[in-house]
């Protein structure tokens, strides 16, 4: 799933980029002048959205076997970090890879973009995360408790 998501992203900024000065992050077919994409457009797009579910998935492991009894908050927790993991992936790939750059036509420094994508996207998705991977995986698994009875 997260390999489609990547794919996805990168056909939406290699042809329907939406907001094209930005373009050369998530693919190295758009350039702008001096700037350009590169191999590290393909890792920022591909990379940290695989590895949403990779995150989530060994977390929950990890957690359910520290709280047996908590699956909600397991649930909860395994939803955020995977959220976060796409967040910081996204984000530190474009430091790594396009720092001075980005930060030159954004017109700000690279922490504080950080920061405030972080602030005002990543959190908010982690929480939405949590609240949905509890909604959907607490049924779920009840559903599939059932069906592996009969």
């Amino acid at each position: 799933m997260g390999a489609f998501a990547g794919l996805f992203s990168f056909i939406v900024w290699t042809f329907m980029p939406p907001t094209p000065i930005a373009a050369f992050v998530f693919t190295p077919f758009y350039s702008m002048g001096e700037l350009s994409g590169n191999f590290g457009s393909v890792l920022i797009c591909f990379v940290p959205r695989i590895l949403v579910g990779t995150v989530a998935g060994l977390s929950y492991k990890a957690l359910s076997k520290a709280f047996p009894k908590k699956n909600v908050l397991c649930y909860s927790l395994s939803g955020a970090l995977g959220s976060l993991i796409n967040t910081f992936g996204v984000m530190g790939g474009i430091w790594i890879f396009f720092g001075n750059q980005y930060s030159t036509i954004a017109g700000a420094s690279m922490i504080y973009i950080i920061g405030l994508t972080i602030l005002t996207s990543g959190i908010p998705e982690a929480i939405v995360s949590a609240l949905v991977s509890s909604a959907v995986c607490k049924p779920l698994k009840i559903v599939l408790a059932k069906n592996s009875v009969s």
